[in-house]
């Protein structure tokens, strides 16, 4: 499950309405998948830019990956045993010399099926 899930630049704070639809979107497919697959796991990624510091940005991706977290489990009631959450900080990018609009898409979050 690839979770669209965009940041405002340097914080936790989602970009927009399409990343909250977004999100919605996978805690049903996860709460779905836990009904008729028990054991199912999935891994929260935080992801940064390659802007800013390699510090800051390890830091940032922790963060997104822990409210994408909070989020499912304290909005969504998505069981907390069913996720992990890491930061990847800006080691992933898709497009590690972009413009603004391809450096957006680094500042994501995906949910993985791990299990």
């Amino acid at each position: 499950v690839t979770l669209p899930v965009l940041f405002i630049k340097e914080t936790a704070d989602l970009l927009d309405i399409e990343s909250r639809v977004a999100l919605e979107q996978v805690a049903r497919v996860i709460l779905a998948l836990h009904g008729t697959t028990p054991g199912t796991q999935f891994s929260i990624e935080g992801h940064a830019s390659t802007e800013g510091t390699r510090e800051f940005n390890g830091t940032l991706s922790v963060a997104r990956a822990q409210r994408i977290y909070d989020e499912l489990t304290k909005r969504y009631g998505v069981p907390a045993e069913l996720l992990t959450a890491t930061g990847y900080g800006q080691d992933y990018p898709m497009y590690p010399n972009g413009n603004e609009q391809q450096l957006q898409q680094d500042r994501r979050v995906l949910v993985v099926r791990t299990r």
